[in-house]
Protein backbone atom coordinates (compact mmCIF):
# COMPACT_ATOMS: atom_id res chain seq x y z
CA UNK A 1 0.00 0.00 0.00
CA UNK A 2 0.99 3.64 0.11
CA UNK A 3 1.35 3.38 3.90
CA UNK A 4 4.09 1.74 5.94
CA UNK A 5 3.62 -1.14 8.38
CA UNK A 6 3.45 1.20 11.40
CA UNK A 7 0.45 3.03 9.89
CA UNK A 8 -1.35 -0.29 9.41
CA UNK A 9 -0.56 -1.38 12.96
CA UNK A 10 -1.90 1.91 14.31
CA UNK A 11 -5.11 1.50 12.26
CA UNK A 12 -5.50 -2.06 13.53
CA UNK A 13 -5.02 -0.98 17.13
CA UNK A 14 -7.48 1.92 16.78
CA UNK A 15 -10.13 0.57 14.41
CA UNK A 16 -10.21 -3.23 14.56
CA UNK A 17 -12.53 -5.51 16.49
CA UNK A 18 -9.81 -5.50 19.17
CA UNK A 19 -9.69 -1.70 19.49
CA UNK A 20 -11.34 -1.69 22.92
CA UNK A 21 -8.95 -4.32 24.28
CA UNK A 22 -5.98 -2.46 22.77
CA UNK A 23 -7.14 0.97 24.01
CA UNK A 24 -4.32 1.27 26.59
CA UNK A 25 -1.74 -0.69 24.58
CA UNK A 26 1.34 1.00 23.21
CA UNK A 27 4.22 -0.01 20.97
CA UNK A 28 7.30 -0.54 23.12
CA UNK A 29 9.86 -1.12 20.41
CA UNK A 30 10.14 -1.32 16.63
CA UNK A 31 12.73 -3.68 15.15
CA UNK A 32 13.77 -4.96 11.79
CA UNK A 33 16.36 -7.40 10.64
CA UNK A 34 17.49 -9.94 8.15
CA UNK A 35 16.16 -13.39 7.52
CA UNK A 36 18.18 -16.05 9.37
CA UNK A 37 19.47 -18.31 6.58
CA UNK A 38 21.79 -20.20 8.92
CA UNK A 39 21.19 -23.78 9.99
CA UNK A 40 18.17 -24.41 12.20
CA UNK A 41 19.00 -24.39 15.90
CA UNK A 42 20.19 -27.78 17.13
CA UNK A 43 18.08 -27.34 20.27
CA UNK A 44 15.14 -24.92 19.89
CA UNK A 45 13.88 -25.62 23.40
CA UNK A 46 15.00 -25.15 27.00
CA UNK A 47 13.36 -25.18 30.41
CA UNK A 48 9.98 -23.42 29.97
CA UNK A 49 10.80 -22.38 26.36
CA UNK A 50 9.97 -23.61 22.85
CA UNK A 51 11.29 -21.54 19.95
CA UNK A 52 9.58 -21.48 16.55
CA UNK A 53 9.94 -19.52 13.33
CA UNK A 54 12.81 -17.07 12.94
CA UNK A 55 13.73 -17.46 16.62
CA UNK A 56 14.56 -21.12 15.94
CA UNK A 57 15.97 -20.34 12.48
CA UNK A 58 13.16 -22.33 10.90
CA UNK A 59 13.60 -20.54 7.58
CA UNK A 60 14.00 -22.29 4.26
CA UNK A 61 17.72 -21.72 3.53
CA UNK A 62 17.24 -21.90 -0.24
CA UNK A 63 14.24 -19.60 -0.71
CA UNK A 64 14.30 -17.53 2.50
CA UNK A 65 10.65 -18.39 3.06
CA UNK A 66 9.72 -18.51 6.70
CA UNK A 67 6.09 -17.58 7.26
CA UNK A 68 4.73 -21.01 6.38
CA UNK A 69 7.45 -22.79 8.38
CA UNK A 70 6.73 -20.56 11.38
CA UNK A 71 3.02 -21.32 11.12
CA UNK A 72 3.62 -25.05 10.76
CA UNK A 73 6.06 -24.98 13.67
CA UNK A 74 3.48 -23.08 15.71
CA UNK A 75 0.85 -25.70 14.98
CA UNK A 76 3.27 -28.47 15.98
CA UNK A 77 4.15 -26.63 19.19
CA UNK A 78 0.46 -26.00 19.99
CA UNK A 79 -0.48 -29.63 19.39
CA UNK A 80 2.42 -30.82 21.51
CA UNK A 81 1.65 -28.39 24.34
CA UNK A 82 -2.06 -29.27 24.24
CA UNK A 83 -1.05 -32.85 25.01
CA UNK A 84 1.80 -32.00 27.38
CA UNK A 85 0.34 -29.33 29.66
CA UNK A 86 -2.59 -31.39 31.01
CA UNK A 87 -0.12 -34.00 32.25
CA UNK A 88 1.15 -31.55 34.86
CA UNK A 89 4.75 -32.51 34.12
CA UNK A 90 7.41 -29.86 34.63
CA UNK A 91 8.30 -28.12 31.33
CA UNK A 92 11.99 -28.98 31.49
CA UNK A 93 14.17 -29.06 28.40
CA UNK A 94 14.10 -32.86 28.45
CA UNK A 95 10.31 -32.91 28.60
CA UNK A 96 9.97 -30.32 25.79
CA UNK A 97 12.42 -32.12 23.48
CA UNK A 98 9.50 -34.08 22.00
CA UNK A 99 8.41 -30.90 20.19
CA UNK A 100 11.75 -30.83 18.36
CA UNK A 101 11.44 -34.51 17.44
CA UNK A 102 8.01 -33.82 15.94
CA UNK A 103 9.38 -30.80 14.05
CA UNK A 104 12.27 -32.87 12.65
CA UNK A 105 9.85 -35.58 11.51
CA UNK A 106 7.38 -33.12 9.96
CA UNK A 107 9.85 -31.10 7.88
CA UNK A 108 12.99 -30.36 9.87
CA UNK A 109 15.08 -33.13 8.36
CA UNK A 110 14.28 -31.79 4.88
CA UNK A 111 15.17 -28.28 6.04
CA UNK A 112 18.54 -29.56 7.29
CA UNK A 113 19.10 -31.24 3.92
CA UNK A 114 18.33 -27.96 2.15
CA UNK A 115 20.81 -26.18 4.41
CA UNK A 116 23.53 -28.71 3.51
CA UNK A 117 22.66 -28.25 -0.19
CA UNK A 118 22.89 -24.47 0.11
CA UNK A 119 26.22 -24.74 1.93
CA UNK A 120 27.64 -27.02 -0.78
CA UNK A 121 26.48 -24.68 -3.57
CA UNK A 122 27.99 -21.57 -2.02
CA UNK A 123 31.34 -22.89 -0.85
CA UNK A 124 33.90 -20.12 -1.33
CA UNK A 125 36.27 -22.30 -3.33
CA UNK A 126 33.77 -22.73 -6.18
CA UNK A 127 33.61 -20.40 -9.18
CA UNK A 128 30.50 -18.17 -9.33
CA UNK A 129 29.42 -19.68 -12.65
CA UNK A 130 29.38 -23.15 -11.09
CA UNK A 131 27.48 -21.82 -8.07
CA UNK A 132 24.91 -20.21 -10.40
CA UNK A 133 24.47 -23.41 -12.40
CA UNK A 134 24.04 -25.52 -9.25
CA UNK A 135 21.61 -23.03 -7.75
CA UNK A 136 19.56 -23.01 -10.97
CA UNK A 137 19.53 -26.82 -11.04
CA UNK A 138 18.52 -26.98 -7.35
CA UNK A 139 15.74 -24.42 -7.69
CA UNK A 140 14.46 -26.05 -10.87
CA UNK A 141 14.16 -29.36 -9.06
CA UNK A 142 12.87 -27.68 -5.91
CA UNK A 143 9.81 -26.19 -7.60
CA UNK A 144 8.79 -29.33 -9.50
CA UNK A 145 5.40 -30.71 -8.41
CA UNK A 146 7.00 -33.99 -7.29
CA UNK A 147 9.82 -32.36 -5.31
CA UNK A 148 10.39 -33.76 -1.85
CA UNK A 149 11.03 -30.20 -0.68
CA UNK A 150 7.55 -28.88 -1.47
CA UNK A 151 6.71 -29.47 2.20
CA UNK A 152 9.44 -27.09 3.34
Amino acid sequence: TEHDARWHLDRFMQDSFLAERLRDARVLEVQGGGVPLAAPLQQPYADHVILIGDAARHVNPITGGGIHTALRGGVLAAEFLAEFLPTGAAPTADALAEYHTRWLDAFGRLMWELYRTKTAIFRRDRPPAQQDADLYRTLSAYFRPDSQYRKV
